[in-house]
């Protein structure tokens, strides 16, 4: 356990959810490349892992990070936020008031059951409305971040089926030559959705949008009933950052101090002691930390310093 995590873990072993920015991360430590790849490297794993259990299709995902606690060993450590997960579903479905229940989430006596049905049940008139949707501009004004994925897609299949047509009548090339065209080409129209080329040029150019509202329906109902696998998942998968400097190390530390500060000014006054206990904790573990200004770390405009 590295100068980093010793200070996460200091204090009482009571739960405290905070959210870290991957973009603070690579702002505030020094060595970006390593941060950077720590961070993809686990974020790869994690989307296999996603990929491995359902079809997740394009579903943008939050690379937000938090302070996890370990529910057997009470340790503490640093993952990819279940939350950030849960946002990245309610985001698709625009669904606007996940903070409300996700950022208190296990404070008192929540479950991961109490959690999961909750979702399923903010969930469920979204998903209904998402496979009753067909047109555009249906789809424009209830799902706005879908409807950016469906733009895209649809000028994807414009383009493939420009492609198709080319790499047919194409007499400078040999048959030979067109397998490998033509396979890469059929790996991206069974990505949008489609079975074959003959069912592609069939669509007249415009990409079908209850088809499209289906595949993206039936993809985040399977999300959602993998949440508990997906937050099992996450917390015992911890980033692992024994190879950043010690620099880095109290520069995250830093970092975390100051959103447990944030979170403390913000919550009410039953919840404050619950991050006073981490910032107490990390000013007792080095005294010389009051005074210190050589720790600097800038989050966005506002510098903090030890």
């Amino acid at each position: 356990m590295n100068i980093f995590e010793e200070s996460i873990n200091k204090g009482v072993p009571v739960e405290t959810p905070i959210i870290l920015r991957v973009s603070d991360l690579y702002a505030i430590c020094s060595d970006k490349r390593k941060i950077e790849s720590i961070i993809e490297e686990n974020f790869a794993r994690y989307t296999d892992f996603l990929n491995e259990i359902a079809h997740p299709e394009d579903i943008e995902l939050f690379q937000s990070l938090g302070v996890v606690t370990n529910e057997k060993t009470l340790e503490k450590s640093l993952c990819f936020a279940p939350s950030a997960f849960i946002s990245s579903i309610f985001i698709s479905l625009n669904i606007d008031d996940i903070y409300n229940k996700v950022a208190t989430f296990n404070q008192e006596s929540d479950t991961n059951q109490d959690l999961h049905n909750w979702i399923k049940t903010k969930s469920k008139d979204r998903l209904e409305l998402l496979a009753r949707t067909n047109t555009e501009e249906e789809l424009k004004e209830e799902f706005p971040a879908l409807y950016i994925k469906y733009k895209k897609q649809d000028k994807l299949m414009k383009d493939l089926i420009t492609e198709f047509r080319a790499v047919r009548k194409a007499t400078s090339i040999s048959t030979v030559k067109k397998i490998p065209i033509i396979k890469r080409l059929t790996k991206t129209l069974h990505r949008l959705g489609f079975k074959n080329e003959q069912e592609l040029m069939k669509c007249k150019g415009k990409l079908p949008v209850d088809n499209f509202c289906t595949r993206y329906k039936n993809s985040l109902e399977e999300l959602i009933d993998k949440v508990d696998q997906v937050t099992e998942y996450v917390t015992t998968h911890p980033l692992n950052f024994d190879s950043i400097s010690e620099e880095d190390s109290e520069k995250l530390s830093l970092y975390i101090a100051n959103q447990f500060l944030q979170l403390c000014d913000m919550s009410e006054k039953k919840d404050k002691q619950r991050y006073l206990y981490h910032l107490t904790s990390y000013f007792n573990e080095k005294p010389e930390r009051k005074v210190d200004d050589k720790t600097v770390i800038t989050i966005g405009k506002i510098e903090n310093l030890t």
